[in-house]
């Protein structure tokens, strides 16, 4: 149902585009269905809104790692 989520994220951020939770969680239903570059997009959104959003570093670290962008993902680690 990540596909679900993502769209109904995708209404969420549309009434309210200040919310990083909503960059966030979209980018965990991304990276749910494998859509990793994408993901690391609302990951980095969410982190430029909260720059305390410990999840969606934790997230885009995951990502990059997945992609094989070792360099990225441990700056995002430490």
């Amino acid at each position: 149902m990540f596909e679900e989520a993502h769209l109904n994220f995708e209404k969420s951020i549309e009434l309210d585009p200040t919310k990083s939770d909503f960059y966030h969680n979209r980018g965990f239903s991304l990276r749910k269905m494998k859509r990793y570059a994408e993901a690391i997009n609302d990951f980095t959104l969410a982190f430029q809104l909260n720059p305390e959003h410990f999840k969606a570093i934790f997230n885009r670290a995951f990502c990059n790692e997945k992609l094989g962008r070792v360099k990225e993902s441990l700056v995002d680690y430490e």
